[in-house]
């Protein structure tokens, strides 16, 4: 018994715990970030003119945020300026080019605004980086083929080959 009461009294030495939480820190950090990045949803508020009627589809992916074209029956609108007046969903015959697919004021635009993208990346020095240019197209269902056409063509001419459509969400 007298063994037993001497083992019980004897106190082990244990090595010290020094805990180093900062490459937890580190490592809690970095995964926090990560989960902030990939949960991040952004909502962009688009308001199409009042008479253009969005074509319906099974929606997939969000709109990603980029330049706005809209196509409605009556007018083009690029941002927030109004670029051209249509008839009836048509183009006026002055406003398209020579090859009978450019659009040209729009044309002109978008050439303006790719090049201030480019001069950014140009003076930073990471040309090879630059992205294609991307645009949101919102067009009126009611609307020939043939308009959106244009509309492609131009934008690709000017460097926006990347470009979405806006559509009404159903189930």
């Amino acid at each position: 018994m007298a063994l037993r009461r001497r083992k019980r009294n004897k106190k082990v030495n244990l090595p010290e715990l020094n805990v180093n939480i900062t490459a937890l820190l580190d490592v809690l950090t970095v995964l926090l970030f990560f989960l902030v990045k990939s949960f991040t949803t952004s909502s962009i508020s688009i308001v199409p003119p009042e008479n253009l009627r969005l074509p319906a589809s099974i929606v997939k992916e969000d709109v990603e945020e980029s330049m706005n074209v809209i196509l409605a029956q009556d007018k083009l609108i690029v941002g927030d300026q109004s670029l051209l007046n249509l008839k009836n969903g048509n183009f006026d015959p002055k406003d398209i080019g020579g090859d009978e697919r450019t659009i040209l004021k729009l044309k002109d635009f978008l050439d303006k605004e790719y090049e201030k993208k480019t001069r950014i990346f140009r003076n930073a020095g990471d040309l090879e980086l630059l992205p294609p240019g991307k645009i949101t197209i919102i067009s009126d269902k009611r609307l020939k083929f043939s308009a959106v056409k244009k509309l492609l063509f131009t934008a690709a001419q000017s460097g926006y080959t990347d470009y979405q459509f806006v559509v009404e969400k159903t189930n």
